[in-house]
């Protein structure tokens, strides 16, 4: 039943068209800092993150929204391919649940369901995310000109109803990936 509503509020959305469709910022990077101390660093992200119209009309009607936040550790070598040394992923959501009003959400990086009043506070709350590593060899790329870190935040799509999917694939108005974000680690201010 939850999803047969939620492909009711995605068919309304769908039938207005895109005169109806507001533009809107799409997820992307807002920041990335580096802190790194004796023994370990910490990458702080923070995240500017919003939704298309369709995804906003299967939220309302009870559909879960999916994100995924990525990051890479890439080792660049002169005369060779550039090694990725380390991946990271950590997934997230924003559901409305059915009945009720507020919002639920599972930020990244932590297993622990929260509520939050309204969808500003919620996809407030998902706006961040630190990695604390004692990783000597990542730790070791660092403030250095051989490596990058290459980050993104997006929508997983594959998690989503198929015709929610297209809609939100062809919506020409929003983007649901930031695109891979490039930082090279003797930029990043240790």
């Amino acid at each position: 039943m939850k999803t047969f509503l939620s492909l009711i509020a995605f068919a309304a959305a769908s039938l207005a068209g895109p005169a109806a469709a507001q533009t809107s910022a799409s997820p992307d990077i807002a920041d990335l800092q580096v802190r790194k101390g004796d023994e370990s660093f910490t990458v702080d992200m923070t995240y500017k993150l919003s939704l298309d119209d369709q995804l906003l009309a299967a939220l309302a009607g009870g559909l879960q929204i999916p994100f995924v936040a990525e990051l890479r550790f890439i080792e660049l070598r002169q005369f060779w391919l550039d090694r990725s040394l380390k991946n990271y992923a950590w997934h997230a959501y924003i559901s409305r649940p059915l009945p009720g009003a507020g919002y639920r959400f599972k930020r990244f990086a932590d297993e622990n369901e929260e509520t939050a009043g309204s969808l500003e506070d919620a996809l407030a709350e998902l706006a961040s995310l630190s990695l604390t590593s004692a990783d000597r060899q990542l730790r070791g790329l660092l403030c250095t000109d051989r490596g990058m870190l290459q980050a993104r935040i997006e929508v997983q799509l594959d998690l989503l109803p198929d015709p929610l999917q297209i809609s939100v694939l062809t919506n020409s108005n929003w983007n649901f990936s930031s695109g891979w974000k490039v930082y090279p680690t003797a930029n990043l201010g240790c």
